[in-house]
């Protein structure tokens, strides 16, 4: 086996010969022969051993900053600490703003979603217990137009009674005082109304041979009339 390998180192010791020999004819030295491949390229050619290198310019470069730093005199400390105070005031400043806005947030995730039961069951509540989002009105005819009625309605608060009322109930305009009586402006019937200005209308009609049937075609007289001087 030895002697196998011994045809192989001659030869490599041969190539080891030429590649030196050939290097020493382009005048290169072993101490510059370290090559950095870049690919395709090498960095060695045209290399000069006079030739300064990226890294003694990086050095270079080091030292000075090194002796600049250690000419700086000493006055120049106490305003970077003051930078440094600055620094950390303005950073405790935006920690309270933070804290603020988280009190903020908390506050507002109290609120219940959306989608949640409970919140659908007190909306549900809150209509009954609150207006009507679509009431019962009546309909008040007057002389040339038509206004509608619509009211409160209460309920007892006891629990033997347990009743409720609508705020424009007979019962309730009786008890008020002639003044507020007489500036109640409509006359109510069984599910509509007149208002005060018809009925005051319609007794110097009857008084002059005017019947119902007459009376009422004035009136639908006079609507039409008011419905074509607002289309013009």
């Amino acid at each position: 086996m030895i002697g196998f390998l011994e045809p192989i180192n001659s030869l490599i010791n041969a190539c080891l010969l030429k590649l030196t020999s050939a290097l020493l004819a382009f005048g290169i030295s072993k101490a510059s022969t370290r090559t950095f491949n870049t690919g395709r390229f090498s960095v060695t050619r045209d290399f000069t051993a006079d030739q300064q290198t990226i890294l003694n310019a990086f050095n270079r470069i080091r030292d000075n900053a090194e002796v600049q730093s250690s000419s700086v005199p000493t006055e120049t400390e106490p305003s970077v600490e003051q930078e440094l105070v600055s620094y950390e005031e303005e950073q405790v400043e935006s920690d309270e703003v933070e804290d603020t806005d988280d009190e903020v947030e908390e506050f507002i995730s109290d609120s219940l979603p959306e989608d949640s039961v409970l919140s659908v069951y007190f909306e549900s509540i809150q209509k009954t217990k609150d207006f009507n989002e679509q009431p019962h009105t009546r309909r008040i005819i007057g002389l040339n137009s038509c206004f509608y009625l619509m009211s409160m309605r209460y309920r007892c608060l006891s629990s033997d009674c347990g009743k409720t009322i609508n705020a424009h109930d007979s019962l309730i305009i009786k008890q008020l005082p002639y003044g507020l009586q007489l500036e109640f402006p409509a006359v109510l019937i069984h599910r509509g109304g007149v208002s005060k200005a018809a009925t005051g209308f319609l007794r110097p009609c009857i008084q002059n041979s005017v019947g119902s049937e007459c009376f009422q075609k004035i009136l639908i007289e006079l609507h039409h009339l008011r419905h074509d001087r607002l289309e013009f």
